[in-house]
């Protein structure tokens, strides 16, 4: 009955040239198959670079551009080699309907590039929301500016807080408990419950400290009953531009479970 052209399809469906070869068309089939080892190989070499290489490249806008150009010309080649594959085929079947399955199953083929330039799309959209970059014109305010030149954006430290007298919710907590608590806990207690007290003034960083960029490393720790010193449980860096007055932070819970951090590390 000789070869059928939807088999010829499904076969570079799965496998580009893989049609061609089933319908007797050896060249055809390798020029058909030749981008895959061209794919094989980058693919080789985008995993070859760990687990935080790749993490790189996907969170680099170039590259998820570049992969979203890709995803479309893999998928208009795989299209290419299954309508290919179809029209080569001799047979002497009646064809009138195969075009029917045979769209169906291009259909098939482009659901996994369409779900890709989905993700790829929304990732990049992601990364420009939250990774603003500087020439986008945010308002920023140095660090270091005087507080006479700002708006009410900073507390008057001539202004007298009163204290607010009640019962602290940490007073109940055993920690401070004497022949139970830390030690530590104990001793601090009294400046705990001290009335706060007005701060001084803002001083300006730019004259004081010849920095383009200040880097502080934030430990919290906790402490209780039966249990020697403090335990630290949250480490966030934050780190300030002197100039703009910008600011991230960073930091990893502590429950994290096999992060991939470089082999240094």
């Amino acid at each position: 009955m000789g070869s059928h052209p939807l088999v010829a399809a499904l076969l570079s469906a799965l496998i580009p040239g893989a049609g061609q070869l089933y319908a007797r068309r050896p060249l055809r089939a390798l020029t058909v198959f030749l981008p895959t080892v061209v794919l094989a190989f980058g693919g080789y070499e985008f995993v070859s670079r760990g687990s935080v290489g790749m993490a790189v490249l996907l969170v680099q806008p170039s590259f998820l551009s570049g992969m979203l150009i890709v995803n479309v010309l893999i998928l208009g080649w795989r299209a290419a080699a299954v309508i290919d594959a179809y029209l080569v085929t001799e047979s002497s079947r009646d064809r009138s309907w195969m075009p029917i399955v045979l769209t169906l199953l291009l259909l098939g083929v482009a659901v996994p590039h369409v779900v890709g330039w989905s993700y790829g799309t929304k990732t990049l959209r992601a990364r420009a929301t939250v990774f603003v970059p500087a020439s986008a014109g945010r308002a920023g305010v140095p660090l270091g500016t005087p507080q006479s030149l700002l708006e009410d954006t900073l507390p008057d430290p001539a202004i007298d807080i009163e204290p607010i007298e009640q019962e602290p919710r940490s007073v109940g907590n055993l920690i401070f408990k004497p022949g139970v608590g830390d030690p530590d806990a104990i001793a601090a207690l009294g400046n705990i419950l001290a009335p706060p007290t007005p701060g001084g003034p803002f001083l300006p960083f730019a004259e004081h400290f010849d920095l383009e960029r200040l880097t502080i490393l934030l430990v919290g720790a906790d402490a209780g009953p039966g249990r020697e010193g403090l335990r630290t449980d949250t480490m966030i860096v934050a780190t300030f531009d002197i100039a703009s007055g910008e600011a991230a932070l960073f930091s990893l819970p502590r429950n994290f479970k096999l992060v991939p951090l470089p082999a240094n590390l």
